[in-house]
């Protein structure tokens, strides 16, 4: 058995060598789909946006033979440990082949080392970066689909190398599935869509053309609807817009919905096709031929998805959640979409579960987060 060697690695083509083990990992498991470019991916774990200027982390792989077979990423967010007053510490962006126990664990040991001396009392894996965004967790159930859009997926094995490593789970995302060619499904959805709202709410689509003002109410809303989110932190202006601004080309209006109380933005939704396909055929870069066929092979996509909504704290009883939510599968059902799914749901978080659940939503797919701390090596 070779024996593994870890490596700091720092600079971009560094990064970009450690990202592309991902193909190795994956050239047998087609449900994988690179939904970040590779550019994208070395400029996150980089650290070159906004928001991760302010974490300090480290990049580290392990090689054998002078090739690799493992990288993650060690970083600590001390603005998300005094928001939460805690003091964890992440392990993200993680790939490993398989059967690399000894080097994986040589690997995990040069990352955790990191983390201690920085002060973490616990570890939380595998987060990639920002959770309320990018989510995190190894894939758990549903190793046969490819999950939707912007959904990590990760072979079985890697579940392996996180509990030898000490690790627990300590919470889980859920991923439902919503046929949407059962009649009793369309009339659930039509039913809470066409639902008569409190005098003075209006629901509306989002207007592309005032890009920035839509995304400051976004922004507002989402700051105060996912304030006690699992994970989550609130986030300035600059740093949310340098991120959402990657995905303003994919954005379709009519599955971005803002509710308006007298005028005032309150709560919203936001979701997409089902870009798999087409994400798949770009295999982590982008050329010119690729995108002029983007319109036609969008035009065959039949599923979409919706991944966030949220409603401010003191609107939450007026149904706005559920009709926003409702809206945005009537508009799939009308393109002719035959499945949607509602993706990156807590397992605890009730209200999201009630409304997935209410228009025919089947859980099919979920993700574990890992825990420990440095004391015991078990999080409770």
């Amino acid at each position: 058995m070779a024996e593994g060697c870890v490596k700091e690695i720092s600079s971009k083509r560094e990064i970009e060598e450690s990202i592309r083990l991902s193909w190795k990992v994956y050239k047998n498991f087609p449900q994988w789909v690179p939904y970040f470019l590779i550019k994208d991916q070395v400029k996150l774990i980089s650290g070159d946006y906004l928001y991760f200027r302010k974490v300090r982390n480290k990049r580290f792989v392990v090689e054998e033979n002078k090739e690799i077979v493992g990288t993650v990423s060690a970083l600590v967010d001390d603005y998300f440990n005094q928001y939460h007053n805690k003091s964890v510490g992440f392990l993200g962006f993680f790939e490993a082949l398989s059967d690399k126990e000894e080097s994986i664990k040589l690997l995990f040991d040069k990352a955790l080392e990191f983390l201690e001396q920085e002060g973490c009392k616990e570890v939380w894996a595998p987060i990639n970066g920002i959770f309320g965004l990018f989510g995190g967790g190894l894939l758990s159930a549903g190793f046969e689909k490819t999950p939707s859009f912007l959904q990590v997926y990760t072979p079985p094995y890697y579940h392996g190398y996180f509990l030898r490593a000490g690790f627990n789970p300590i919470k889980q995302l859920l991923h439902y599935s919503i046929d949407l060619t059962l009649p009793e499904n369309i009339e659930q959805i039509y039913s809470f869509s066409g639902k008569t709202l409190v005098r003075g709410v209006q629901i509306r689509r989002i207007n592309k053309s005032k890009w920035d003002d839509e995304v400051r109410s976004i922004l507002r809303i989402f700051n105060e609807a996912f304030i006690h989110l699992w994970g989550n932190v609130p986030f300035n202006y600059d740093e949310f817009m340098e991120i959402v601004n990657e995905f303003k080309s994919l954005v379709i209006p009519d599955f971005w919905l803002i509710a308006e109380v007298d005028g005032k933005p309150v709560g919203f939704v936001g979701g997409f096709p089902q870009y798999a396909p087409i994400f798949r055929e770009f295999n982590g870069r982008v050329n010119l031929i690729r995108v002029l066929k983007f319109p036609i092979k969008l035009r065959r996509i039949k599923g979409g998805t919706i991944i966030m909504a949220g409603v401010m704290d003191k609107y939450r009883s007026r149904g706005i959640g559920p009709t926003l939510v409702a809206c945005v599968y009537k508009a799939m059902i009308e393109k002719g979409y035959r499945e949607a799914t509602a993706t990156w749901i807590l397992e605890d978080n009730k209200d999201s579960r009630r409304v997935a659940e209410c228009m025919g939503g089947k859980i099919d797919l979920h993700w574990t987060v890992y825990g420990r701390n440095f004391d015991a090596n078990n999080l409770k």
